[in-house]
């Protein structure tokens, strides 16, 4: 399994795997990374939920 996550992470924009390490691997929370990259919550909150769905779809494709 984390060798499919390892190769969907790979599928990923460098924004999008940007997003996943500061929030999963830094464990930043949504407001640290806000006030960071001077982009508002909420945004942050709608592109992590897409990138975690693009996730769920590359590692149902393998």
């Amino acid at each position: 399994m984390l060798d499919m996550l390892f190769k969907a992470l790979e599928e990923l924009t460098d924004d999008e795997r940007f997003l996943v390490n500061e929030l999963f691997y830094n464990g930043k929370s949504e407001r640290e990374l806000s006030k960071e990259t001077c982009v508002p919550r909420k945004t942050l909150a709608y592109r992590r939920a897409k990138v975690l769905e693009k996730l769920r779809r590359l590692i149902e494709k393998m």
